[in-house]
């Protein structure tokens, strides 16, 4: 009977423990139009300040779920294309997590749809 007692205080006291010690908060962004951050991990209730930092830098400061989830939209923020950006969420009670990107851009000029001629003026 002591045995199973044991049982039943160590599975109250240290797996919810566990769980709150393994939570790994991270963000991505499911959608750039509009601008959507998503966050998952964060500790239940949470307040997170999410910021996105492009050309300057926004902020949105959300509350997590019970779940330690959150989803957030910065619906003025428009992405020009191959432009790098970068989100943060730092939660009040120590939760972090960051996503970047930083996109492969091609360099000089596109292809051209046809091919140039090999001399010009001559055919």
């Amino acid at each position: 009977m002591k045995t199973l007692a044991f049982l039943v205080v160590l599975t109250v006291v240290v797996l919810p423990a566990q769980a709150a010690s393994t939570r790994n908060p991270r963000v991505r962004v499911p959608e750039t139009v509009p601008f959507t951050v998503h966050g998952t991990g964060f500790a239940p209730r949470e307040r997170v300040a999410v910021s996105v930092m492009v050309n300057t830098r926004r902020a949105h400061v959300v509350g997590a779920n019970a779940a330690g989830t959150f989803t957030t939209t910065f619906p003025a923020l428009k992405l020009e294309t191959c432009v790098g950006y970068e989100v943060q969420a730092r939660g009040s009670r120590g939760s972090r997590a960051t996503w970047s990107v930083i996109p492969e851009c091609p360099n000089g000029e596109p292809e051209p749809l046809m091919p140039r001629d090999p001399i010009p003026g001559k055919r």
